[in-house]
């Protein structure tokens, strides 16, 4: 189900995508409880889905939700809470709201900045959404 529903979301076919990712998320639940890395990486999806169709508000939970699990299970200064901090703070950027963005991003790169090579493509996103909340801010120094 979640391999059909990412071949489906990456057709930009999300209708057809979505219930297949609630599906899988339901089963692994129940098999898995609520805290399996696997339930964060089909949250993650369904993030991105709802992110890609700009419906933030449905997005959030999902994201949220994945970080928390990811926290819980890698430890707070891993990679894949450093995804998952550059997901939320895309959103929170995106609808305006930069003051919850910045502290993601920062915990974002200083976890990028401690895990991987300076010139690694995720703490370049990171950087990059900093410097878009700096600009939507008018920081420019």
């Amino acid at each position: 189900m979640t391999n059909l529903g990412h071949l489906y979301s990456d057709q930009h076919r999300y209708d057809e995508a979505q219930p297949l990712y609630e599906r899988a998320l339901s089963i692994q639940e129940k098999a898995l409880g609520p805290n399996h890395p696997e339930l964060a990486a089909i949250l993650k999806k369904l993030g991105q889905l709802h992110y890609d169709q700009d419906r933030y508000a449905q997005a959030e939970p999902f994201y949220k939700r994945a970080l928390k699990i990811d926290e819980k299970v890698h430890g707070p200064d891993q990679a894949e809470v450093a995804k998952g901090l550059n997901n939320l703070a895309n959103i929170y950027t995106v609808t305006g709201r930069c003051d919850e963005a910045e502290p993601l991003f920062k915990r974002a790169l200083v976890i990028w900045e401690k895990a991987s090579c300076p010139n690694d493509s995720c703490l370049a996103a990171s950087l990059i959404g900093l410097a878009i909340v700096y600009d939507i801010q008018g920081r420019y120094v």
